[in-house]
């Protein structure tokens, strides 16, 4: 896995802020196998009750309606509950994992092998200083929606846990599924959309986030890179301010987590991440 000196440009996995300022070698190594009141209408039966008049000499008289009505008065409409408001967000998060430090870290059982490119953790609607996350609105995940994406998704957006070993497309059907529901719907553009959209993004950071970094000299089982150097080489690639995420493990931190910004539109452009 990467290695990366520990700086105070951004936050860390399960670090504390002292950790924050412990500029700690890292070392990559590489792993070759990983939520109307109804209200109760009451049913008025407006009752008018018209007097008996008896036969009298003179005229009949029309029978009176109550004062200040002409008509008995209409029961109030019940009005249909308001539709929820959308969800709105400032930006996108696009989150690629680096699969060796994945593994790693969460001492699960991964897929053998493991990749050794950058793959998609997911595209993240992201709201400052609040979390944007499990909507209510919008539909639910549908795998045979996104059928023709499929072959694309397997490659760039795995599942890396083998926790079904064998059944890698019920594995991934999980993730995906997983990642539509906490963060997909707050998109609101639709599950095909959404998943259309992380793909083209992946694709447009070209080459894979590996190749920036071993372009700018920062290769596997490199010791003590700085945090600053990843940073800058994802930047002269993008001309944008990534966010790069470490992780703590045994006092050493492991590059974790590349995570571009991008603007909150139907065609999002690459933006400058808030350092953390």
């Amino acid at each position: 896995m990467w290695s990366c000196n520990v700086g105070n440009n951004n936050n860390n996995v399960n670090e504390s802020k002292e950790n924050e300022r412990r500029s700690l070698k890292v070392e990559v190594a590489k792993v070759h196998h990983h939520h109307h009141d109804d209200h109760h209408l009451l049913d008025h039966h407006h009752h008018y009750h018209l007097l008996d008049h008896h036969h009298q000499d003179h005229p009949r008289s029309p029978p009176r309606l109550p004062p200040h009505s002409q008509s008995p008065p209409l029961p109030p409409s019940r009005s249909p509950p308001p539709a929820p408001s959308p969800p709105s967000f400032d930006e996108f998060l696009f989150v690629q994992t680096w699969p060796p430090a994945f593994c790693k870290v969460r001492n699960t059982r991964c897929i053998n092998p493991v990749p050794n490119e950058f793959k998609i953790h997911g595209l993240w609607p992201n709201k400052k200083n609040s979390n944007l996350e499990d909507c209510t609105v919008g539909e639910d995940f549908d795998s045979t929606k996104i059928k023709k994406l499929r072959r694309q998704l397997e490659l760039a957006w795995p599942s890396l846990k083998n926790g079904f070993p064998g059944d890698v497309i019920g594995e991934n059907n999980k993730f995906w599924s997983e990642e539509w529901k906490k963060h997909g719907k707050c998109s609101m553009i639709g599950l095909t959309n959404y998943f259309k959209l992380a793909l083209k993004i992946y694709n447009d950071i070209n080459p894979n986030l590996i190749y920036i970094l071993k372009k700018a000299g920062i290769k596997p089982l490199l010791k003590g890179v700085d945090r600053e150097i990843i940073s800058n080489a994802i930047r002269a690639h993008l001309n944008v301010i990534p966010q790069i995420r470490c992780v703590l493990i045994d006092n050493l931190y492991y590059l974790y987590e590349i995570r571009v910004c991008l603007t909150a539109t139907m065609k999002p452009k690459f933006k400058d991440c808030q350092l953390e």
